[in-house]
């Protein structure tokens, strides 16, 4: 929800001030929260308190009037009588984003959706684009690709979500019905690479740009998170009402998800019960939760990172206790239990043999073994977390390959072809311009690089750290040792967010190489 937030309040200014580029200030000095957020806030507490969405859609619309509501939404505010004015406007896209998270299953979320929105904008296409947004962030949350999200979206609502946002952007005018603004907000987010750059895309074409953040920024949030810095920031613009709902909610919606989540997890006893088995689709639910369980980590929320580990620590009884078959760390669809991802062995198979090639004159230093050794330890770490990553493929293969370009005479152009534009992004953020003057310098910009990568990438940079904080080659002096210290803790500082397990491993190696500065 806080991805609609932050989108409305980016958007708030150029929704008058229209852009057709995405370079522009994130958060104008004229900047703030608008109608997005107010019914946002109002649909949230509906869910906290248990309250009719009618009640404080009202409530929220007339106490915060001035927030810039359409004029229809103004003349139903001030009406008598209360009823659902045929609206097909975005209005009911914009406000639903806390449905998403509330409920857990997709047939609830469409529900409660068409709900939120049939108090007002009781058109077909209003309450399509309630029911396309929610959709649309349940998926992102329980960990879809954008291929399949796109696939579902297309075939559910009947959206052409086949273009791009530089398709759409020279001719897109300021459109608020859902039919012409829902579809391009959602590509918006399709287009992306990272939460800030699915909002700059939503504010580049020029639209209702408050609203169309709203949207895509919602849906962003679900997938990639929001950065730490915008999180912050947005909160600045709150009334201190709108902080407490949302603290309420994500308590609320924790609380939903932690029910669910006992509802179908196998416990150890269930486990014995079945003679030591379980069925294949309740391994396969328990998976997806624990997938699903580190967006709601809040260093704020012990009881959630407690519930996070217990969680893992069941999955991991469950796959020894299923021997071993846990269908190869496939993720599963949890309404039809049709495989989403599993590690392609082919394709991981021909990643191994191109670095073995690549590398085959090279020792590793530390140990004066074939260098080989090193990108086993990396994958190994990569491997370790694989059910945190939405990608397994997209990470394993970039553990495998990621020191090809910068060790070897193999060339971005190469990794093209034999592999993916994907694993040749990645692998070039991960090798250090050796054109820069210092260290440091080399290591700032390949993790900047690597910050615009998708998370998979962020992994491997902390996978190859973490193999190697080992013991130093022998010849290193203590200022090398203390400044290649100083270079894990800047890999931990840019790119913990990516994956917590790592992060925490990667913190916990930065301590122990202290004994190498003794």
């Amino acid at each position: 929800m806080l991805g609609a937030i932050a989108g409305d309040i980016i958007g708030s200014y150029y929704e008058f001030h229209k852009i057709k580029t995405k370079e522009f200030e994130l958060f104008h000095p004229e900047s703030k929260f608008t109608d997005d957020t107010t019914l946002s806030m109002a649909i949230a507490k509906s869910i906290v308190d248990d309250e009719p969405y009618l009640y404080n859609v009202i409530d929220f619309g007339l106490r915060y009037f001035d927030v810039g509501y359409g004029s229809g939404f103004k003349k139903w505010l001030k009406g008598e009588e209360h009823k659902p004015y045929n609206s097909w406007g975005n209005g009911s896209a914009m406000r639903v984003s806390a449905v998403a998270w509330a409920f857990e299953t997709e047939e609830k979320v469409l529900e409660e959706a068409r709900k939120s929105a049939e108090i007002t904008h009781n058109h077909p296409e209003g309450i399509k684009g309630a029911e396309a947004t929610a959709f649309a962030i349940f998926w992102a949350r329980k960990g879809l690709t954008k291929a399949l999200i796109r696939e579902k979206i297309s075939e559910k609502f009947d959206y052409d979500l086949t273009r791009t946002v530089d398709e759409i952007r020279p001719e897109y005018k300021f459109e608020v019905s859902c039919a012409k603004s829902v579809p391009e907000s959602i590509i918006c987010f399709l287009d992306s690479d990272s939460f800030e750059d699915a909002i700059r895309n939503a504010i580049s074409l020029g639209g209702d740009a408050d609203t169309m953040g709203a949207i895509a920024g919602s849906i962003a949030e679900a997938y990639y998170g929001i950065p730490k810095e915008i999180e912050e920031k947005i909160y600045t613009y709150l009334p201190e009402e709108f902080k407490e709902i949302l603290e309420k909610f994500q308590k609320k919606s924790f609380e939903v998800f932690k029910k669910y989540a006992l509802e179908i997890a196998i416990s150890e006893k269930d486990i014995e019960r079945m003679g030591g088995t379980v069925s294949a689709n309740n391994l396969r639910q328990t998976f997806q939760l624990v997938k699903e369980l580190p967006k709601y980590h809040d260093e704020r929320e012990g009881e959630i990172l407690v519930q996070f580990n217990l969680c893992i620590d069941l999955w991991q009884k469950a796959l020894i206790r299923h021997n071993g078959q846990a269908l190869n760390f496939v993720t599963y669809d949890t309404q039809t239990g049709i495989p989403l991802a599993y590690i392609d062995q082919d394709l991981v198979a021909k990643a191994w043999f191109y670095a073995s090639k690549a590398h085959q004159e090279q020792k590793y230093p530390r140990d004066d073994l074939p260098y080989i050794t090193h990108i086993g330890n990396v994958v190994l770490e990569v491997m370790a977390v694989s059910p945190w990553i939405r990608d397994e493929n997209l990470a394993i293969v970039c553990a495998i390959l990621h020191d090809t370009i910068e060790d070897t005479t193999t060339t971005y152009e190469e990794l093209l072809q034999e592999f993916s534009k994907e694993v040749a992004d990645g692998v070039m953020a991960l090798s250090k311009d050796e054109t820069l003057t210092t260290k440091k310098e080399q290591m700032l910009d390949s993790l900047k690089r690597i910050k615009k990568q998708p998370k998979e990438i962020w992994t491997v940079k902390m996978a190859d750290r973490i193999a190697n904080l080992g013991k130093p080659p022998y010849y290193w002096k203590k200022e090398k040792i203390k400044a290649y210290q100083e270079e894990a803790e800047l890999i931990y500082t840019y790119l913990c967010s990516a994956n917590p397990i790592l992060a925490e491993r990667l913190e916990k190696k930065i301590v122990e190489y202290d004994r190498y500065l003794n």
